[in-house]
């Protein structure tokens, strides 16, 4: 009787180990499928059909709100107001034509081109970006000493490299065992 009820609790001891096992796998799986959801929703670069746009502070000219340096992420949105810091690319036709800048809107309209200012700047931009020039508003920062390291991350080769040891690591990761395995025939004992 003995044996039986501890073979029963070895049993239920691992039945309870494999549910666990089996409950952290299901919740990793949906926090990668959640996370990789949110990235194409959200984070998603322009160049890949997405919202968002990375793009390296230059200048002082946005100081105090942003520095040198200072990694900031933008999202496209249907329309921009006055007060709104966006990134635009300069127009076609002027001077700088291409860079992205990344100032406020003190003024204007869609239509005819926003006015825009850096806060550190005592004159409005000579450029008059309309909604297709412009990338996105920004939505959030990485301060400089933490931004030197984003642009690489973000290099084709860096997301290269972590794809593929994602896949390689999925495809050929060793399974922890379930538990220990056990003969199904009965050990033979033999008295003294």
């Amino acid at each position: 009787m003995k044996r039986a009820a501890r073979l029963t609790r070895r049993i239920e001891a691992h039945s309870r180990v494999t549910n666990r096992r089996a409950t952290l796998r299901v919740l990793a799986t949906v926090v990668t499928v959640l996370a990789a959801a949110s990235w194409v929703l959200w984070l998603r670069p322009t160049s890949l059909g997405g919202p968002a746009a990375y793009v390296m502070v230059s200048g002082e000219s946005m100081e105090p709100t942003y520095y040198n340096g200072d990694f900031v992420v933008s999202r496209k949105h249907a329309s921009y107001q006055s007060g709104d810091i966006v990134v635009f690319r300069v127009p076609k036709g002027e001077v700088g034509e291409g860079h992205h800048v990344i100032h406020r809107i003190i003024g204007g309209s869609s239509t005819p081109g926003f006015t825009t200012q850096g806060d550190n700047r005592f004159s409005p931009d000579l450029w008059r970006p309309t909604n297709e020039d412009i990338v996105g508003e920004v939505w959030f920062r990485f301060p400089g000493a933490v931004s030197r390291w984003l642009p690489l991350v973000r290099t084709p080769l860096v997301l290269g490299l972590f794809a593929g040891l994602w896949a390689f690591w999925v495809a050929i990761a060793p399974r922890k065992n379930e538990g220990p395995r056990r003969s199904t025939s009965t050990p033979s004992h033999t008295s003294p």
